[in-house]
């Protein structure tokens, strides 16, 4: 049976011929981004350079590489490493961008303890995070990051593969608006005090005189 490197787990494992021909045809008909991979005469492979993400593949057949990979095209996110074989999927890319950015607009973190837990809030979310590991501060800081990263952005597409380390082969790119940063702001936060615990009260039992 075929044994192919799973680009999920970047692991060997061996696949019936049906599966391998199913995933193959994925490959060929563009329904399918994740590399398919076959371990084999390393002499017969060639790795690629994916201009998506700046990175080398794990050897692939040439005979795949050459009729299909190398003719890919794909959108990308200039901004980001979003891709996509869809254009529309680009501007729902960019609407989700949008959207955190306008739910988590003056935004900050609110710490407090619950129970005997510290805990971090965001205010614009309302995800809880735990305190120690400041994860609430790196929440807000990536989406920070995200919104201004994602001004003047477009759509590009373009060829993904290259046989060697270069540039993407762009045919078109397409303006897709910016992301508004008004009222974006360095994550804060906020103190609130630690809820009182409530004792109750236990009645004593009064020893019976005889």
């Amino acid at each position: 049976m075929p044994v192919i490197i799973d680009p999920t787990t970047n692991t060997e494992r061996e696949v019936d011929e049906t599966t391998y021909r199913r995933m193959r045809q994925s490959v060929e008909t563009d329904s399918r981004e994740n590399l398919i991979t076959v371990v084999g005469d390393r002499e017969d492979s060639v790795a690629l350079w994916d201009c998506a993400d700046g990175t080398w593949t794990s050897p692939i057949p040439k005979n795949l590489a050459y009729q299909h990979y190398l003719r890919k095209l794909v959108y990308k996110c200039s901004s980001c490493l979003f891709t996509s074989i869809f254009e529309k999927e680009m501007e729902t890319h960019i609407n989700s961008v949008r959207e955190q950015a306008l739910q988590h607009k003056d935004a900050e973190v609110v710490s407090q303890m619950i129970g005997d837990r510290a805990m971090q809030t965001c205010t614009g979310c309302g995800q809880a995070f735990q305190a120690r590991k400041n994860q609430g501060h790196r929440h807000l800081e990536a989406i920070q990051k995200q919104t201004l990263g994602h001004v003047g952005t477009e759509s590009v597409f373009m060829h993904r593969f290259s046989l060697i380390a270069s540039e993407p082969t762009v045919l078109k790119t397409s303006p897709l608006g910016g992301v508004d940063t008004e009222g974006l702001r360095t994550s804060t936060v906020e103190q609130r005090p630690e809820r009182p615990k409530r004792r109750r009260r236990r009645g004593r039992s009064k020893g019976r005189l005889e």
